[in-house]
């Protein structure tokens, strides 16, 4: 696969859409062989997160790495790493969604149920504890946009919202299929997240800003003026 570079990814600092904490710069990192897929969520410092077989691996700039470890054969469909540890939304076989929360050494601490009818998932979680979730409604057809929900800590759900649609009312793509922008186009800041939007066919690149509340609203991107 061409995204894999071979056996090995050139990692970015720096999410395009903000962690500030985030160290610049660029190395040149190896993937273990049981990595399933690509990234799919970056943390502080350079951190890159991807699947495994029930559980999800988190690889550093400086070349450790640690596995964060599902319960009852669940696979994990998003990631949000946070301050205090790591947050990933997973589906078990029944199948059931749940939340598992895990502190930064890989324990889980806690996991609750949520009921989601959401598919392609991205997820962050804010610096008071809140999940904003975003995906594609799975009673909706392809050309349907997408929503999403709003947890509180105990993963709750508190709100649910629905993600404006481009300027021509058609659906935004979150990325190519199975690439790396499906999955690193969401970031959380304080009590809120950002999802970046982007349109082909007419081309549009739009932030939506989605607050703790579920109120979302997006603005369009200007072209930097040279």
């Amino acid at each position: 696969m061409p995204s894999r570079l071979l056996s090995s990814a050139l990692f970015l600092g720096v999410l395009a859409v903000g962690v500030s904490s985030a160290q610049e710069g660029i190395a040149e990192v190896p993937i273990p062989r049981d990595a399933i897929g690509e990234i799919i969520s970056c943390g502080a410092d350079g951190q890159a997160f991807f699947h495994l077989n029930y559980a999800a691996l988190r690889l550093s700039l400086d070349g450790s790495s640690l596995t964060f470890k599902l319960p009852d054969k669940a696979t994990a469909r998003a990631i949000a790493p946070y301050a205090a540890g790591v947050n990933i939304l997973g589906r078990s076989p029944e199948p059931r969604t749940f939340i598992y929360h895990f502190d930064d050494d890989g324990k889980l601490i806690a996991q609750h149920p949520v009921a989601s009818d959401l598919d392609d998932i991205m997820m962050a979680t804010t610096s008071s504890g809140v999940t904003i979730v975003v995906g594609h409604h799975l009673d909706k057809d392809e050309e349907s946009g997408y929503g999403g929900l709003v947890l509180d800590a105990g993963d709750r759900v508190v709100s649910r919202f629905e993600v404006p649609p481009p300027p021509d009312g058609e659906a935004w793509n979150f990325g190519e299929w199975n690439s790396p922008a499906d999955h690193l186009l969401m970031t959380a800041g304080d009590r809120a997240a950002y999802v970046l939007l982007h349109a082909y066919e007419p081309l549009a690149t739009e932030i939506a800003m989605i607050s703790e509340s579920g109120n979302a609203r997006s603005n369009a991107c200007q072209p930097a003026v040279p």
